[in-house]
């Protein structure tokens, strides 16, 4: 992850094929409806029980993998800001530029790491692909 000040250079840097793969994904998050699945607790072989979890699907991982790889996820005070929590209200995302909607993946990144199944809620409400398809628009 990179600092937010380093970001735009950054954004400069990435290659045509690399968006290309970014952007591939807008297909396939239309033609997708289930983005996890509940795993209930499952019997190991020592007799203890895993705790029930949810599982992102494969789809899910694979976009997050690639926006780790293309470093998509600036580091900022995502928790203290303001304009993404009314941007999300309002659910207004067709003026944003590219830095706004990295930091929506920040947002979405970090928060899968303390709520269970954040990725996958936002994959199914229709926000990843409204970003995705907003930084197509700016980016293409």
């Amino acid at each position: 992850m990179l600092e937010l000040k380093d970001f735009p250079k950054h954004l400069k840097t990435i290659k045509k094929e690399d968006w290309d793969k970014l952007f591939a994904f807008i297909t396939r998050l239309e033609g997708t409806t289930s983005f996890s699945k509940v795993v209930i607790g499952e019997k190991n072989a020592d007799g203890s029980f895993d705790f029930p979890h949810i599982e992102n699907a494969p789809l899910a991982s694979e976009l997050v993998d690639l926006l780790y790889k293309m470093k998509l996820a600036p580091v900022f005070d995502y928790m203290d800001w303001k304009e993404g929590q009314e941007i999300l209200k309002n659910n207004s995302f067709e003026n944003l530029d590219a830095i706004t909607v990295c930091k929506f993946f920040t947002v979405m990144l970090r928060s899968e790491r303390f709520i269970e199944g954040f990725i996958a809620g936002w994959l199914s409400e229709g926000i990843v692909l409204k970003l995705l398809k907003r930084l197509k628009e700016i980016v293409v």
